[in-house]
């Protein structure tokens, strides 16, 4: 059996199985497909030449770990797996293959591949999250608690009114993971950015390029300018930052004995109930957070292309997706067993009028529920 190469606390099987170094080189293998479909596009290379590219990309099995522990002895993982590639090719295809192409062009698309599908989990997981919300935001808009400002009691709410206003940067945050994977680009540029390798054609290589993997072709490549990668890491480390609030409050009104979301056991204690799906959430969360910064927080490339800064987001990149896919399933685990205990949070309140809370969370709970119910609609 072979030994998982993450901690299951900070992915999930998905995210694992994307971002795996298999994950990876797969995106590359279908990013040098589709280029040499796109060459013959334009006329460069012989449908048959392209055919045959595509069929022994596609068809290719490699140890990719072993590909990308090659390519760093080597200066590029594209090294060795071209080796790989053009060694079952007739001479003409194994020419075409990476024809006006350089490293990063392929490992940044393969990323954004990664990207697409990773995105598309995440957004499935907050519509999981989101749903679960919505239910429990209607159950309890009548069930008033104790609002808490600076971590002190500051009065009645609804606690459906809290519940929404957990949902509520949820629901928005599917919308912007969905615009983030609408805006995945190809990246194209060759040696220096500029796709001089491929002359007039460029723009249509790229378009074809682009079409063939579902991203978007843009005017140039992206090779100096990072912010294209920083806003898919920016969109999933702001959803990451509000699940971990949604898993962070839920340990809180664990503590005080307002709810219980979970049963893990204490090795000391056996009849506690801790929010362990909660705290997993919370945990991964500040992961994601810290993976982010190395992205985000990067000085911009060296000319036309960085050293370092770029090679960077190698690690960083997935390992935000990871940590945020292991919040985000958390944080469903834990709202799906969410337990309620209404006596105690009226005790907390000491008798204190709450009706116009009542009031308020009615009117709170029916604009978020409305805002999710009108994401449910588009799918």
């Amino acid at each position: 059996m072979t030994e998982p190469t993450f901690d299951p606390g900070f992915s999930t099987a998905e995210m694992s199985r994307v971002f795996s170094p298999r994950g990876h080189v797969a995106g590359i293998l279908r990013f040098e497909a589709a280029l040499a479909g796109a060459l013959a596009d334009v006329g460069l290379i012989g449908p048959d030449v392209a055919g045959e590219v595509e069929a022994r990309c596609l068809a290719l099995e490699v140890d990719a770990p072993d590909i990308l522990a090659r390519g760093w002895a080597a200066g590029s993982p594209l090294l060795p797996l071209l080796e790989e590639i053009r060694a079952g090719l007739s001479p003409d295809a194994a020419s075409a293959v990476h024809r006006g192409a350089t490293s990063q062009d392929a490992i940044d698309t393969a990323l954004m591949l990664q990207a697409g599908v990773g995105l598309d989990a995440l957004r499935a997981g907050l519509m999981g999250c989101g749903a679960k919300l919505r239910d429990l935001a209607a159950a309890h808009v009548a069930t008033p608690t104790m609002a808490r400002t600076l971590l002190q009691p500051a009065g009645p709410m609804s606690l459906g009114a809290r519940l929404a206003l957990w949902l509520e940067p949820l629901v928005r945050h599917i919308d912007e993971l969905e615009e983030a994977r609408d805006n995945l680009a190809l990246q194209l540029g060759g040696l220096a950015g500029d796709a001089a390798a491929h002359g007039m054609e460029a723009a249509a290589i790229a378009t074809a390029t682009a079409a063939r993997l579902g991203l978007v072709a843009p005017p140039t490549s992206w090779h100096g300018d990072r912010s294209r990668s920083r806003a898919v890491v920016a969109a999933v480390a702001a959803t990451c930052s509000s699940v971990d609030k949604v898993a962070g409050d839920i340990v809180l009104l664990a503590g005080f004995g307002e709810v219980t979301a979970g049963s893990g056991r204490s090795s000391s204690m056996p009849d506690k109930r801790n929010p362990i799906d909660a705290v997993r959430a919370v945990a991964a969360a500040q992961v994601c957070a810290a993976g982010a910064a190395v992205v985000l927080g990067a000085r911009p490339p060296e000319l036309e292309r960085a050293a370092g800064g770029w090679q960077a987001e190698w690690l960083a990149f997935p390992l935000v997706f990871h940590t945020a896919g292991a919040a985000v399933e958390a944080l469903d685990r834990s709202l799906g067993v969410l337990e309620v205990d209404q006596e105690r949070m009226l005790e907390a309140l000491g008798g204190v009028d709450h009706a116009a809370a009542i009031v308020a969370g009615e009117r709170v709970v029916a604009a978020v529920t409305a805002a999710f119910s009108a994401v449910e609609e588009r799918g």
